[in-house]
């Protein structure tokens, strides 16, 4: 709203989306999900997984990763609190990095189909000629509308100067 792309929303512009000379890029995608514990008092029901990325044409030729760690409880009256940590090794510009985002978030049913959550997320980079801080906090809202289709909206801001200072998505969810 009112504001360029950024980690939150997309990175790129309109000027490059809309503009001449649109290089088309295609990667293969592959990975696992491992559960490593289930719930047990105070022990949390865990997962892990890594995903990696090949490109298959367009002018960058590296190799990504992606692993993450997943851990989270069921708590009284269905509301749930998950966490998470994500690494990420890529490239910027021909220099390696080192991607982190940590995140946590409370879900609580407000009604049988409505939920609310709060989330605190951030997005960290080493290794990077110049690092970023982007920290965030955003509540939201979700309808199921049936057991397979759910419609969600969040709001947040950012808590830090490299995040952007507000952001609106909405979005579905379909299982099939």
């Amino acid at each position: 709203m009112g504001g360029a792309g950024n980690a939150v929303s997309t990175d790129a512009g309109d000027d490059e989306f809309f503009g001449p000379g649109i290089e088309r890029e295609s990667q293969v995608g592959y990975g696992f999900k491992a559960k490593i514990t289930e719930q047990r008092g105070w022990i949390p029901e865990s997962a892990v997984m890594a995903l990696g990325f090949t490109p298959l044409g367009g002018p960058d030729q590296s190799m990504s990763f992606v692993g993450t760690y997943v851990w989270g409880w069921t708590l009284p009256r269905r509301s749930k609190l998950d966490a998470a940590i994500r690494y990420a090794a890529d490239t910027a510009e021909q220099d390696g990095l080192n991607q982190w985002g940590p995140s946590i978030v409370l879900k609580v049913p407000l009604a049988e189909r409505i939920n609310a959550h709060a989330e605190y997320f951030g997005i960290f980079t080493t290794e990077k000629a110049i690092n970023s801080n982007a920290q965030y906090f955003s509540p939201g809202l979700h309808y199921l509308l049936n057991d397979d289709f759910e419609v969600g909206f969040r709001l947040g801001w950012g808590l830090t100067d490299d995040a952007a200072r507000f952001f609106v998505n909405v979005g579905i969810g379909l299982r099939y």
